[in-house]
């Protein structure tokens, strides 16, 4: 791959579709889980950014098959490898028992919330 010199102008939208898409190829090519992982969750980061910003709901984050007693648990069990894979100033010595099939649930999430942000550019 060739690095351009020139700039590229990208929206959030973009930003997201692109990351969900990389993840997809990645995790169909049986490639590095982490990585995987890591790739679908900040499209899922952006793309419930943008649909709070919107005053939507976040496909995920938000789902009404969650009792809203157990919501907190919900979004840190979803959050619990990004922030592992992206952070390390908390527990600069920890490990993880990384379940990479979490991933595909995380790219189905993502690919419901990319498929809201679209619906509402349209709207």
């Amino acid at each position: 791959m060739t690095i351009s010199k020139e700039s590229i102008k990208i929206t959030k939208l973009d930003a997201a579709e692109r990351q969900l898409l990389e993840a997809i190829r990645l995790f169909f090519e049986e490639r590095d889980p982490v990585c995987v992982h890591t790739l679908a969750a900040a499209a899922v980061g952006v793309l419930d950014d943008l649909a709070r910003s919107k005053g939507m709901s976040r496909p995920l984050r938000d789902s009404a098959r969650i009792a809203p007693e157990h919501r907190n648990d919900w979004i840190a069990a979803i959050n619990a490898a990004q922030n592992f894979f992206k952070h390390a100033d908390r527990d600069p010595d920890a490990s993880l028992e990384f379940r990479p099939g979490t991933t595909a649930f995380l790219m189905i999430g993502s690919g419901l919330a990319l498929s809201q942000a679209c619906r509402s550019l349209v709207a």
